[in-house]
């Protein structure tokens, strides 16, 4: 997946493009383009990123119906484990055997369980 051992050449380069499809894919959606927002990268330990898409989703949104702006994060860990993981549920792992990648759609970022409530609280 990446030659870097944070993740940081996988994540902030063209092959995001691809873990980004897949995702979206997994969840019946259609990724239309991606940009990459923001990275926070520790250098030998671990990169997250945070991308802007367009996304279709056919089966919620119905086949006719237009892409959608959403975001999407990132995360790869190498040499240490993922610490304070809250809320794994609504994200998706990816690995080649050597690095492990974690794909999720904001606001459910793993590490900030209460970020729903923050974005939406009028869902509270």
């Amino acid at each position: 997946m990446s030659h870097t051992q944070d993740g940081s050449e996988l994540l902030t380069g063209p092959g995001a493009g691809g873990l980004l499809r897949s995702a979206v894919g997994n969840s019946g959606g259609v990724l239309h383009s991606w940009q990459l927002d923001h990275v926070d990268h520790r250098p030998g330990r671990s990169t997250k990123a945070l991308y802007r898409t367009q996304v279709s989703w056919p089966e919620l949104d119905g086949p006719q119906a237009p892409a959608r702006e959403e975001l999407f994060g990132a995360s790869a860990h190498i040499g240490e484990r993922e610490k304070n993981l809250y809320v794994a549920e609504q994200t998706l792992v990816m690995t080649d055997g050597d690095i492990n990648v974690r794909v999720w759609r904001y606001p459910h970022d793993p590490w900030l369980p209460m970020l729903p409530q923050v974005c939406y609280p009028d869902i509270v």
